[in-house]
């Protein structure tokens, strides 16, 4: 009996020393995650995005700083809440967006309105969390199952959006009138081609060369020059309609793009153009100058002709509007060939001032 208790008491030992060192190792792993849940959550706080963890029901556990500082809100404050309380998105049109609806993980460029109204642009990925250690079910049909959570990363794109429009609006708008330049005529030129080809709508083209704009640099300066470019751009942008297309092309040559308009309808706004500048006066430091309008006019509804040979076209007919005493409209159809006593000669150096 005695060695039968002391084998008893020795297994018991035994046992509760496994055991001991199992505890210890499992307080090992605690600790050691605990560790890795620090680290992760201060790299978390650490990134300049703002990151949103959310569960299955859309509710917030988890928010870092980035988050904290783009919404507004404290952190003790959003745990708890729903994502679309605290994170409020809203579309071009004011409509708000819920990002927990059925999508792709593409990033989208939205509105988010902070908690004290301030709207700021963001770009936000939305990706949805699985319970990858469930060893019982194939990583396949896993990838079927509702996710558990979701993480939401998004960040303030407004200055990049800013800096963006402004790079495109220089690459498209003349520095000095603030109309398009040549490089966005002829993007509308090409669109406004492919709109004859495809469907035989009937557009035109205005090439408007000034006359006696070389006075107005000659006795008064450039400055003078330049704010007559101004006003006269805010004259023929009056004098268009909403959709057609106004851009300077260089010195004081203006193009005007006017789609969806017969030939007849083109003529009336080229003569009212012309008739316009004719009868404009403009003052400066004590003296008035008057200009002048000549305009070549091309009308296109075949798309037969290339962008650029519309306005090389339309070019020729403003110069022969020059040769012929200037201040008139020459018009030709871009179907027709240029007659040989309508084809302008070779320019001289002066026949454009």
């Amino acid at each position: 009996m005695e060695r039968f208790d002391d084998a008893s008491t020795e297994g018991d030992a035994a046992s509760l020393t496994a055991l001991r060192a199992q505890l210890a190792e499992a307080r090992h792993e605690l600790a050691g995650c605990r560790a890795h849940i620090d680290r992760v959550r201060s790299a978390l706080q650490a990134l300049p995005d703002g990151v949103v963890v959310v569960d299955a029901q859309g509710l917030i556990t988890d928010i870092n700083l980035g988050a904290v500082h783009l919404t507004g809100w404290a952190e003790s404050d959003c745990i708890g809440q729903a994502l679309h309380e605290v994170v409020r998105l809203r579309d071009s049109q004011g409509r708000q967006v819920d990002l927990l609806a059925p999508r792709t993980n593409d990033a989208v460029v939205t509105t988010l309105v902070r908690r004290d109204e301030h709207q700021v642009l963001i770009e936000a990925t939305l990706t949805p969390l699985f319970d990858t250690q469930r060893p019982t079910v194939p990583t396949d049909v896993q990838a079927l199952e509702p996710p558990i959570g979701w993480v939401l990363a998004f960040r303030n794109v407004t200055a990049a959006r800013r800096i963006t429009d402004e790079l495109t609006y220089h690459a498209t708008h003349d520095a000095l009138t603030g109309v398009l330049n040549r490089r966005a005529l002829e993007s509308r030129l090409k669109r406004a081609v492919i709109n004859a080809q495809e469907h035989g709508t009937p557009h035109a083209l205005l090439y408007l060369d000034l006359d006696r704009f070389k006075a107005v640099n000659d006795n008064g300066g450039h400055f003078a020059g330049d704010e007559l470019l101004r006003t006269l751009s805010a004259l023929l942008q009056r004098s268009l309609r909403d959709h057609d297309t106004l851009a300077r092309l260089g010195g004081d040559e203006f193009a005007m793009l006017l789609t969806h308009c017969t030939p007849s309808e083109a003529r009336v706004v080229a003569k009212r153009i012309r008739a316009a500048i004719s009868e404009f006066r403009f003052p400066w430091q004590g003296q008035e100058f008057d200009v002048g309008a000549s305009i070549g006019m091309v009308t296109f509804r075949n798309g037969a002709l290339a962008p650029r040979a519309l306005l090389l076209r339309a070019d020729e007919m403003c110069y022969l509007a020059k040769a012929n005493g200037r201040n008139q409209v020459q018009v030709i159809a871009a179907e027709r060939p240029i007659a040989r006593s309508d084809a302008p000669r070779k320019r001289p150096a002066v026949a454009r001032r």
